[in-house]
Formats: structure tokens, sequence, C-alpha cells
């Protein structure tokens, strides 16, 4: 199961189909808001939401498996906790079809003819959808029956309703879309004028520009590649600038848009870093809009490092691995583990069938790889990598390790990491701390201090 479907079908089982939409896009912070959640806990919408579960500790350094324990789900599901969870949240509740639908135009002239596509979903579980009812206000026909309906004619300007119910074994889901079809009065040709077409030669021509895009300012929190949504006119072109940098996208036909940032707005502490967006629309006819401006501030208030992991000899760690904590309170000595992107650290031996040149392997990659591996660790590099001079090697066998992000790292906190077990080969194991501008911070060389909870090094952010 997809591991997006089965938090989408746990949100939507949780509020009884009250959420429907990801926030931010995901459904995890999405669930964690409606539970009453305001903002993520050190960074993580997860933690959020096992807050609001009462969930105050992770199991096995994760979240996630806390909140499988906490809905009873002891192991995964199909090689998958969130697939346990979603499916023990959702034992009972509706597994009826959610309704959905497009079309090929949603704005056209008096006597143009739309056609209507299905594009319904069974939530996992659910049986197959075995009748599909459409009710088009002001179309002919004004209703049909069945998956996909014949091509809908509007005779008369104005604005108009669409309605989809779509029903399986479990039940009937329904999604309707006031004013969803706008249809235009038809252009009136001047018959009594023999000379329009020298005298008014742009008569038919569309000069008007659309009206000027709305978005709004916001602060994007320790997250520098925000994503910006606002509407305009249905099928223009938009044209989004800021920090130097152009994005284009196109509004659906709802007027709907979005642009993924996909170049850093380096962000700062409170107040944070401000900058100027701007936003066009251009139609179909050229014309183009006003602009409108407004301000995403890129707000910072943890850092990210990276933990390098290096092997001299190629075959991984050899069941060895390292654990990144935080002190409590400054001076209590009570040390806990960092809850982020596989922590404890491991280095597993594996190639990387893809085999591209100067890669980074975070949690969230997707690996072509012959063997299945969890966590950030369980890949390793090629023997080249421009940014670090020592490599390319000079050895074939010396292989980089993947890189882990810290994402918790908060300014002025006391952090260390030590020796989660011993493994063997310890002298071939080689692990790099950089901080939040790249700077090296410290490089752990030989086999000493590895014995289980052995202090490798100390910091302060």
């Amino acid at each position: 199961m997809d591991i997006q479907l089965a938090t989408r079908d746990y949100a939507l089982c949780i509020s009884n189909d009250t959420i429907t939409e990801p926030n931010g896009g995901t459904w995890v912070s999405a669930a964690a808001l409606y539970l009453g959640a305001t903002e993520p806990v050190n960074g993580s919408w997860i933690q959020a939401l096992c807050a609001q579960l009462g969930i105050t500790t992770p199991v096995y350094g994760s979240w996630v498996i806390a909140l499988a324990n906490h809905y009873g789900v002891t192991q995964p599901l199909n090689g998958s906790w969130w697939f346990g969870i979603a499916n023990e949240a959702c034992n009972g509740l509706s597994l009826a079809p959610l309704a959905n639908f497009t079309s090929d135009f949603t704005t056209i002239e008096e006597g143009d003819s739309v056609q209507f596509t299905d594009t319904s979903t069974v939530p996992a579980g659910g049986s197959a959808i075995t009748d599909w009812q459409w009710a088009f206000t002001g179309g002919t026909p004004g209703a049909y029956v069945g998956q996909t309906p014949n091509l809908v004619q509007y005779s008369t300007a104005g604005q108009y309703e669409v309605s989809l119910s779509a029903t399986n074994a479990e039940g009937t889901g329904t999604k309707t879309v006031p004013n969803y079809i706008t249809v235009l009065a038809a252009l009136v040709w001047n018959t009594t004028d023999v000379d329009w077409n020298l005298e008014e030669s742009n008569w038919a021509t569309d000069t008007t520009a659309p009206a000027a895009p709305v978005w709004s300012s916001f602060t994007t929190t320790n997250d520098p590649q925000p994503t910006v949504n606002g509407t305009a006119e249905a099928n223009s072109a938009i044209e989004f600038v800021i920090n130097a940098v152009t994005y284009t996208t196109t509004t659906n036909g709802a007027g709907n848009w979005t642009i993924n940032i996909n170049q850093d707005l380096p962000g700062s502490a409170s107040p944070g870093t401000d900058y100027l967006g701007s936003c066009t629309a251009t139609d179909g006819a050229g014309n183009t809009s006003a602009a409108t401006t407004a301000t995403i501030t890129s707000l910072i208030t943890i850092q990210v490092y990276e933990f390098a992991m290096e092997d001299t000899y190629g075959d991984g760690w050899n069941n060895g691995w390292s654990i990144l904590q935080k002190e409590s309170s400054p001076g209590s000595g009570v040390w806990t583990d960092v809850n982020f992107n596989g922590n404890p650290y491991r280095f597993t031996n594996g190639f990387d069938a893809q085999n591209d040149v100067n890669r980074k392997y975070y949690a969230t990659d997707n690996f072509t790889t012959a063997a299945i591996y969890s966590g950030p660790a369980g890949l390793r590099y090629e023997t080249f990598d421009a940014d670090d001079p020592n490599f390319p090697s000079s050895s074939s066998q010396d292989y980089k390790g993947p890189i882990s992000r810290f994402l918790d790292i908060y300014p002025g906190e006391s952090y260390r990491v030590i020796s989660g077990a011993l493994g063997s080969y310890g002298g071939e194991r080689i692990w790099k701390l950089y901080d939040n501008n790249g700077t090296l911070l410290y490089t752990k060389t030989s086999s000493a201090n590895w014995n289980p909870g052995d202090i490798q090094y100390i910091f302060t952010s």
C-alpha cells in the first residue's frame, strides 16, 4: 500500500471524512491539526499528532511505531507501520467511494458541449464502484447514469452546478461543485455592415486583461522551499517571481494554481527574512494581468546539521552504529535520543543501482536497489564526490556512506554523539559532522570509543 494513501485514509477515518485535503502537502499534519495541534512539536508533525493522543515517548526512537502501538498495532502490516495504523483506525468506518471528476472545459460559450470524466477513488479495503449518478444543472442531458457520460451541451449563459455520486458495496460518496461550468454569451455577427471586416478587424479579439492573481503573505518556518497557492482566471498562465527566480505554472479549470519553490529562500531567526514575491496571470489571448505582490517570510527556529558516514573498506559499519542525543536541560546530565531521520545512524553495505555521481541519501529518498533497506542508511556513495577533496579516492574500495540530516537542532542546546553498538572493524569507520553552514565540526576516526555508551563527541549548537 502506498504510504501517502495510508496516511490519507488514517486522516479521513479519524475525522469521519471532515478532513478533505492534506495540509502543506501531508495528511499527517492535517490529522494533527484536526486533533487540536497548532504547530509541529520539535519540528515534527507526527510528534505533534502523538502529543494530541497523549503519546509522550517514541518507541525504539520512532513516533510512528509509538502511534502504531497506541492503536494496538505491534508489528508492521505488509511491511508498513502506516498500513497497520490506517487499517486499525479505519476498522468499521466508511469504505465508500471518494467521488471526484474532471472535464475538458469549465468555461464555454452558449451552445458548446463539455466532456466529463470520472476520477473517483475507493479507500484501501473498499470494493469497486458499481454505480455512478451524474447531475448537470442547466445542461442537456441534465442527468446521466454510468461512469462516462455523453457530451453535455449548455445553451444558456450562466454558471451551473455539477454533481456526481459514486456507489460501492460499502456506501455512496458524493461530490457537488457549485458554479463549476461557466457559459458565456455567444458572439453575434454584424450581418448588416458589409465592411465590418475592414472597419473593425479586431472585433472578435479578446483584449481584456484577466484579474490580478490572488495570493497572500505568509511565514514559512524551517522550510526554505515552501509551496505557494493562489487563484487566478481559469486556464491562465501564471508567472511568479521571488528572490530573482521566475517560476511558471498554469491554473486548472477551477482557477487554482500552485508553485513549488525549488531555490532556497534563506531564513533567519525571528522575525525572519522577508522576500517580496510578484505574480501575474496571462490568458489564452495573451492579455496579462496587473501584478499581485505579497511577502514570504523565511523563519528559522532550528538548524540543519549533517552526519556523513564513511567506511574505508567499503563494507559498511559491520553492525556498529552511533546515536545523536540532546541534553534535556543545561547541566542536567539527562540525555535523550534525538528522534529524526533514522537515529541511531547506521551504514549498511549495499549498492545504488542508479550509480549517479555526488548523491546524498536522505530518509525520504526512493532508492533503485536490488534489495530494500530501511532508514537513511543502507546505501553507499560511488567512489566520486565533487564536494569532498578525499573523493575520488585512490582505492577502488573507498566508498562514502549516506548523509543524515538533523532537522531539529536548536541553537544554544547541548548535544552529543555516543556509540550505540560496537560491531566489527571499528577502525574502518569514519563519520563527519557538519554545522548549519556546511562547516566541518568534527571527524571521528579510529576504533576508540565504540563500546556501547562511549561518548564520541559533545557539541553546543
